[in-house]
């Protein structure tokens, strides 16, 4: 199961000056290590998009789970990593959400922005998840960010010579429906086996696409 988020963390650069917010989203452990933090911003909106990304993925395998951020965990190993890591550079991490394991794939895109891919899959090969991150153009209207994200999908399908849309079929809550996770569906109306994730935040979009045969 695949999930991704990205951040563009100049839209809410004080958070982590907010106890009550912090206390809500980390655990004491991670709570911790941002005290101690060099780029707090920074190191706070990485944490978030790794506990958002593994929800994506964990509501895959789960639709009734609740997002409660400061149950998704990342072990010390993870925050020494994010600790000492220099923001140019891809970083591998991993996290844990009660007896599931995520591992986790960061890129920073620019110096104000983190992107987060979160997979189940313990054994991947080097090009079985591929990614997309693009930044709203001017021109391009900010409030459609949705029909932005799925435009950039299509360009990485045609890339893999996939034709395929993306549906959000309806998830039967209790007493009411919501749209599931996005799934792929083929010329003929089947489901396609590859997994997608989409996401969007501030000016940024970016798409991770899981390749199964």
């Amino acid at each position: 199961m695949l999930g991704n988020d990205i951040v563009d963390y100049s839209v809410d650069h004080k958070k982590y000056q907010e106890p009550r917010y912090i206390g809500r989203i980390l655990n004491e452990n991670e709570a911790d290590h941002l005290s101690q933090s060099s780029d707090k911003n920074a190191f706070l909106w990485s944490l978030w998009a790794a506990k958002e990304a593994s929800f994506k993925a964990q509501q895959k395998r789960n639709f009734k789970t609740i997002f409660s951020p400061s149950q998704f965990i990342l072990d010390k190993y993870a925050l020494e990593q994010l600790s000492a890591h220099d923001y140019t550079k891809p970083l591998n991490a991993s996290l844990s959400f009660h007896s599931q394991n995520f591992k986790l794939f960061y890129s920073w895109p620019t110096n104000s922005c983190v992107h987060c891919l979160a997979t189940t899959d313990s054994v991947l090969a080097a090009n079985d998840i591929q990614s997309s991150c693009a930044m709203l153009q001017p021109e391009e209207t900010h409030g459609n960010q949705s029909q932005q994200v799925r435009m950039l999908a299509q360009k990485l399908f045609r890339n893999n010579q996939i034709t395929a849309q993306i549906e959000r079929p309806a998830i039967a809550m209790s007493g009411y429906s919501k749209p599931g996770p996005p799934i792929l569906v083929g010329q003929h109306n089947e489901r396609l086996p590859h997994d997608i994730s989409l996401s969007h935040h501030g000016e940024w979009l970016a798409v991770a696409l899981l390749l199964k045969g």
